[in-house]
């Protein structure tokens, strides 16, 4: 509730971690903004220079896991091409969806570690403006050499979203919407 920007007012995380309290399967909280040089003052999602995944992962690490290098980026054409499909239209934007995985090598209690982070981050242009935003990034790290990239994957197919949750979020989401929206017609 600190933002006015809606999309970042949800903050999912979730982490799952193996005994040897290195490998873990993480999920964590996306973020929605303004693509700088674009902003509009109607707008109150935050002004970021991100025009694409790899941007945005590359300053996720930097925030996220200081110190680490990065070692190698893949766009994800795959995983974009079948994230579009399965988003709902908006006839009043041009939507742009782009997916992509970093992989960063760092160290961890004397360990040599390895992480791959993915988003899936989509686009939107209207009047101008371009919107970034992605609802989650995952992370999957372990000791360099145990690394298994599918891992995630796989665990991300198991889990199924509480249907009255999504609900129950959808429903706070519009009412900060109008709330939002009511206040800037109310100054106006």
């Amino acid at each position: 509730d600190s933002t006015n920007c809606v999309a970042n007012q949800m903050q999912v995380a979730w982490t799952t971690m193996a005994p040897d309290s290195l490998t873990a399967v993480e999920i964590l909280p996306g973020v929605s903004w303004q693509v700088a040089g674009t902003e509009i003052q109607m707008n109150p999602c935050p002004a970021a220079p991100y025009q694409n995944t790899r941007d945005f992962l590359q300053a996720t690490v930097q925030r996220t896991r200081p110190g680490a290098r990065v070692l190698d980026y893949q766009d994800q054409p795959e995983v974009a091409r079948q994230a579009a499909q399965s988003a709902p239209p908006n006839p009043q934007a041009q939507v742009r969806v782009d997916a992509g995985r970093l992989l960063i090598a760092y160290s961890k209690d004397g360990v040599d570690m390895r992480e791959v982070l993915s988003a899936v981050v989509t686009f939107s242009a209207m009047q101008g403006n371009v919107v970034g935003g992605t609802a989650t990034i995952n992370a999957l790290r372990a000791p360099n050499g145990r690394l298994d990239f599918d891992l995630g994957q796989r665990i991300a197919d198991s889990m199924r979203a509480n249907p009255q949750w999504m609900q129950a979020m959808r429903q706070r989401s519009n009412d900060s919407v109008k709330r939002f929206s009511d206040a800037q017609s109310n100054s106006i």
